[in-house]
């Protein structure tokens, strides 16, 4: 039992000393992973999707109520319900919803900066 403590006591030692360096707090994608990495479970409450969206899972309140639950990939598709809750979607995603209702075929759900770069891409070639 004693071994145990001291291997848990050490796995938090090590995440201490990686987040006093400002790359690892600062980006939450980077903090994210690194959590990940440790076996941590993370809760993260935010407002911020663009935050939320490295998430593995994403639950969505309203007035004390969940609302949604589910991935990011398919809560942030559900654009006009989190905007009629007052949230906004990942700036992403919202490029892509206007670039669909601008004629352009591309799926609404690829979240990441470098997805929605592969999807919009893929129509100019």
């Amino acid at each position: 039992m004693l071994e145990k403590l001291r291997q848990i006591e050490n796995r938090y030692s090590e995440l201490e000393s990686k987040l006093a360096d400002p790359a690892y707090y600062s980006d939450p994608a980077v903090f994210t992973k690194l959590c990940r990495e440790q076996g941590i479970t993370v809760v993260l409450i935010t407002h911020h999707m663009n935050e939320a969206e490295h998430a593995d899972r994403v639950i969505v309140m309203n007035d004390g109520l969940v609302v949604m639950d589910g991935k990011p990939r398919e809560v942030f598709t559900r654009k006009k319900e989190l905007e009629n809750i007052g949230l906004a979607v990942p700036d992403t995603v919202s490029l892509l919803f206007s670039l669909r209702e601008a004629g352009m075929d591309v799926p609404v759900d690829a979240i990441t900066v470098e997805e929605c770069a592969d999807v919009i891409a893929k129509n100019f070639t």
